[in-house]
């Protein structure tokens, strides 16, 4: 499955916010998407607000046919550099990578090692695994620990 279905789940599972995908020609590197939303919560002294937002690079890649083997995940050249950067800055950038049926999110601080390991290693890099999908509240949640 292309990318394009990966953007279409994100889409369909992303009721809690805004999120717009870009096809940028200009800028290279530029993420598929950005985001955001705002998750309140009741304070002592009345609710209180949080503003998320941020980027999220899409990929998708097929099953090795060994198990040692490396991940297949094709990066442009300037888009890990661009979630790099961006993430050393204060932004919150990710990859989403479906793998099969199962999702990955990888916080920017491991995209180097994306398209570099195995499957195995690549679940213990992510930040989040839903070995069948997820639900709006589960990609919530996930993108508001920020990486942690």
């Amino acid at each position: 499955m292309a990318e394009k279905s990966v953007w279409s789940y994100l889409k369909s599972k992303f009721d809690f916010g805004c999120i717009e995908r870009h096809e940028d020609m200009i800028n290279l590197g530029v993420a598929d998407t950005s985001y955001n939303f705002i998750d309140s919560y009741d304070a002592e002294d009345g609710v209180r607000y949080n503003r998320y937002s941020g980027w999220i690079e899409l990929k998708n890649a097929s099953f090795p046919k060994r198990e040692s083997s490396k991940v297949k995940v094709e990066f442009e050249p300037m888009q890990k550099p661009w979630l790099s950067h961006r993430g050393r800055h204060g932004a919150d950038t990710w990859v989403l990578l479906r793998v099969g049926r199962a999702y990955l999110l990888f916080y920017w601080l491991n995209i180097d090692q994306i398209g570099q390991v195995s499957y195995d290693e690549l679940m213990q890099l992510a930040d989040q695994i839903w070995p069948a999908g997820f639900t709006p509240i589960q990609l919530k949640n996930a993108l508001m620990k920020r990486g942690a």
